[in-house]
């Protein structure tokens, strides 16, 4: 087993208490960005100085990294010499069109603003001198990295820290997105007749996987497999979804929960279908319609407030989502539950065909 001992979020809609209180209320943000406060607030709540000028996708990392840290209770040279596996599909993009908007006459501004630059400020700022792995996987690299995480926990590592970050909401990667068809400007309604897309989000979540320190929760097992039936579409009738379901060998009695990708674009029915076909009338539910899409950072954020809330005894609903769409087999949750959650299955996927799954027992 993998022991989840601590965890830190920062979403459109606050930290992880915040984004709690918030999504009890259904009170969803109209703009999934972080705004310009949000990053200075984590700027000044930094115990060292950064450069103005450093990438918001870095300064968000620095301050999940502390805040967890605190949360774990880990003194500096502690936090220093454990291990991160970084997700973040987009990289340092905002500092990357900054320069090309300045025009910058020579390549050397590569050199200051790398892609990715979250391992880097973490060992320059924070002072981590662990290993530290960045993984990729487009929208399904939170679950990536958590599970890469889980295996390094394997070969022997006290503890291992996942951090997934993402500041994209920026018009080159919508413009990205928007021509795939898959941006709406209304609500997000996973699984719905009316759904027309996401909103690209920002924020991220960090996850330390312990020995040491009661778990908040644990993760069970997990499945990692690829779908190469079309470049952003899954197989209509979710086959290779299903198989990832089923390597998870969890039987459907022991499962209370499904935290669905829920994406509200054309890839909801196959992920329907194949929730239905493995785990029947399980309840399924997603997040994106309260913190919006945060792509590489997505499932890791998902997850961490999938167990804070079922430790408050709450299921989140898709409260835009009904009227349900009729090739939509699945137990959509439309309203909210109070519920006692054992275990919930949590699924991610990415365009490419990427497809994650894992188990998740929660602790009592």
């Amino acid at each position: 087993m993998f022991p989840i001992t601590a965890y830190s979020v920062m979403t459109p809609l606050g930290d992880a208490a915040e984004s709690v209180r918030r999504i009890r209320a259904v009170d969803t943000p109209d703009v999934f960005s972080l705004p310009e406060d949000r990053y200075r607030e984590c700027m000044q709540a930094l115990p060292y100085t950064v450069p103005s000028t450093l990438d918001r996708t870095a300064l968000t990392a620095l301050w999940l990294f502390h805040d967890i840290c605190g949360r774990a209770s880990l003194s500096r040279d502690e936090a220093a010499a454990v291990p991160i596996i970084v997700a973040n599909s987009k990289g340092g993009v905002r500092t990357l069109v900054r320069g090309l908007n300045a025009q910058v006459p020579d390549a050397r501004f590569m050199f200051d603003a790398p892609f990715y630059n979250v391992s880097s400020a973490l060992a320059e700022f924070a002072g981590v001198r662990a290993p530290m792995l960045s993984v990729q996987s487009a929208c399904a690299t939170g679950m990536t990295a958590l599970i890469s995480g889980c295996r390094m926990f394997e070969r022997g590592y006290e503890q291992v820290l996942v951090i997934g970050v993402e500041s994209a909401a920026i018009d080159i990667i919508e413009y990205g997105f928007n021509a795939m068809g898959v941006i709406t400007n209304e609500r997000i309604r996973p699984f719905s007749s009316r759904r027309s897309g996401f909103s690209i989000a920002e924020g991220g979540a960090a996850v330390l996987i312990s020995r040491k320190g009661h778990p908040l929760a644990q993760v069970d097992c997990w499945a990692d497999i690829h779908d190469n039936t079309h470049p952003i579409r899954f197989d209509e009738n979710g086959v290779m979804i299903g198989k990832a379901l089923r390597m998870l060998d969890v039987k459907r009695a022991d499962v209370d929960l499904i935290s669905a990708h829920a994406t509200a674009t054309g890839n909801d029915i196959p992920e329907a279908k194949a929730i239905h076909d493995v785990f029947g009338d399980v309840p399924v539910t997603g997040l994106k319609p309260y913190l919006g899409h945060m792509l590489g950072a997505s499932a890791l954020a998902e997850i961490a407030l999938t167990i804070e809330l079922a430790r408050g005894g709450y299921i989140a609903h898709l409260p835009f989502s009904d009227p349900i769409d009729e090739a939509v087999p699945a137990n959509i949750l439309v309203s909210p539950r109070e519920a006692h959650i054992r275990r919930f299955i949590k699924l991610a996927y990415g365009f490419g065909g990427s497809i994650t799954a894992a188990s998740i027992s929660v602790s009592w």
